[in-house]
């Protein structure tokens, strides 16, 4: 009984102190890529995640910290930084910089999993390019790492004009939206 008991209270604790944000009271730069009617959604609407969900969360962050401690061991990691635009009505939280980067953290279940090169995945891809511009910087470096078996996958990204235009078009539009209560249209064809 008592190691039931104890493994009750252990996942309770960790869910409940995993860092899951319900509701951010702001447009989430990490989430640009989504379909804005989505993005709308979440920022009027507490968003619930499952026990599951919490402690992947939980545990996805305690890896990032660890990395960003051998980053640091090995003198090349400066903290990330908060980015707010339209008096905070809008924000990002970037996970640090290496040598003035930008650099992004995302942790994978699988090695196999890992992206290709030349191929970063667009809710990454999105995300990272909205720092850099919103950041102001002209590089970022995207460290992947799979849990299953520690391996990191590094990849170069510099900020792109087209994506810039696009990302502040999005953004603004969502910004009116959710000003005025509105909810955008979908964007990706696949909302209710």
């Amino acid at each position: 009984m008592i190691a039931k008991e104890i493994e009750k209270k252990l996942v309770q604790w960790s869910a409940a102190n995993s860092g899951y944000d319900e509701h951010r009271p702001y447009i989430g730069l990490s989430g640009i890529g989504d379909c804005s009617l989505l993005i709308w959604r979440r920022f009027f609407n507490h968003t619930g995640a499952s026990t599951e969900s919490r402690l992947k969360t939980r545990y996805s962050y305690e890896i990032e910290e660890d990395i960003k401690r051998r980053l640091q061991a090995i003198g090349i990691y400066s903290p990330g930084k908060e980015i707010s635009i339209y008096d905070g009505l809008v924000k990002g939280h970037t996970d640090g910089e290496i040598n003035k980067d930008l650099l992004e953290i995302a942790t994978i279940p699988l090695t196999e999993y890992l992206p290709h090169i030349n191929h970063i995945p667009s809710k990454k891809l999105y995300q990272s390019q909205a720092y850099m511009l919103y950041g102001h910087y002209d590089r970022a470096l995207i460290l992947y790492f799979a849990r299953d078996y520690g391996v990191f996958r590094i990849f170069d990204l510099h900020r792109d004009p087209v994506m810039d235009d696009r990302i502040m078009s999005k953004v603004d539009a969502l910004v009116e939206f959710v000003r005025a209560k509105v909810p955008p249209p979908c964007d990706c064809g696949k909302c209710r």
